[in-house]
């Protein structure tokens, strides 16, 4: 996605060029419409999931639009909100759209393409609808332009190509205001004795169990920075496997760090703050999974015997 290929990248050029104490770690961010997603969930007496189908046409183009932009732009967006919905998993997919209660319907409200042998250029807008029965509960528009040139002409993408970025820009914009999403947050580390200093190196090749053992084996101090950097690492792990149990252990270091003066620290306290908010983000969205699995099997029982 590119949200996420944006901030690797931001933050390996601040890596780049800063302290060599610092690390990438995977985290989320929340969805942007909390309150409109609350209104979709089915409530019933064992859970409350979320899931909705998607109508497998596209609802309105511009006029302008011919046959093969409109079947590869509705191609396109149906495969990249499939792929986007499924790789988070916060929300399930209906495979009947007459059956649903919850439904998706996407339109083309606008759309050019030009090129030349030296430029493509390309726009479009669209309108996603979520409604539940006859009651639509969330109706935005998502817009995105492409401009690609080559002086030589060379190495220029293809039409469908074009179609497939403009495609999964939407959708990431519309994703992101129904689902959390996957992106990386910067963590820096304080200063450590010398004989732990080889724990930031194995941090940075991604070794984070591997350096959480040898400061859980360490006679070091076991002072504030001590456990802030030991909760650095527990969350990076965490976030890595998306574990409850390894962000429960972050939240001890990181309380453990404030304990021992950390609250006048403002990095250990931003960093906490920061954690905390994710630490809540990974419970709602292994809750809300664990609901819908529910879902999932009786559309599985139903439809995959």
């Amino acid at each position: 996605m590119k949200k996420i290929i944006l901030s690797a990248f931001i933050l390996s050029t601040l890596l780049g060029c800063g302290s060599n104490s610092k690390i990438v770690i995977p985290s989320y961010s929340a969805p942007k419409e909390w309150h409109k997603i609350e209104q979709l969930k089915h409530e019933e007496q064992s859970s409350s999931y979320l899931s909705f189908a998607i109508n497998p046409s596209l609802t309105g183009y511009p006029s302008s639009m011919n046959t093969d932009e409109k079947s590869g732009l509705s191609k396109e967006l149906i495969q990249q909100t499939i792929s986007q919905l499924t790789a988070v998993r916060f929300i399930t997919i209906e495979p009947i759209y007459e059956l649903s209660l919850v439904k998706l319907d996407m339109g083309v409200d606008a759309f050019s393409y030009k090129q030349n042998d030296k430029e493509r250029r390309a726009y479009i807008k669209t309108t996603f609808s979520l409604s539940k029965g006859s009651e639509p509960i969330l109706v935005k528009s998502y817009s995105e332009k492409e401009f690609r040139y080559s002086k030589n002409g060379l190495d220029l993408p293809n039409k469908q190509e074009i179609l497939a970025q403009l495609s999964e820009s939407v959708v990431s914009q519309f994703i992101s205001d129904i689902s959390p999403t996957k992106t990386n947050q910067l963590r820096e580390f304080l200063s450590l004795p010398s004989s732990l200093s080889h724990v930031v190196d194995a941090a940075k090749r991604g070794n984070f169990q591997s350096a959480i053992n040898d400061m859980e084996s360490s006679s070091a101090d076991k002072d504030l920075n001590f456990y802030y950097n030991l909760a650095i690492l527990y969350e990076a792990e965490a976030s890595k496997k998306e574990d409850i149990v390894l962000a429960e252990k972050a939240m001890m270091a990181y309380e453990k760090s404030i304990s021992k003066g950390g609250d006048a620290v403002k990095l250990v306290v931003s960093s906490k703050n920061r954690f905390e908010k994710y630490y809540r983000l990974l419970q709602t969205i292994k809750d809300q999974r664990s609901q819908n699995q529910q879902r999932k099997d009786e559309i599985d029982s139903q439809f995959l015997r």
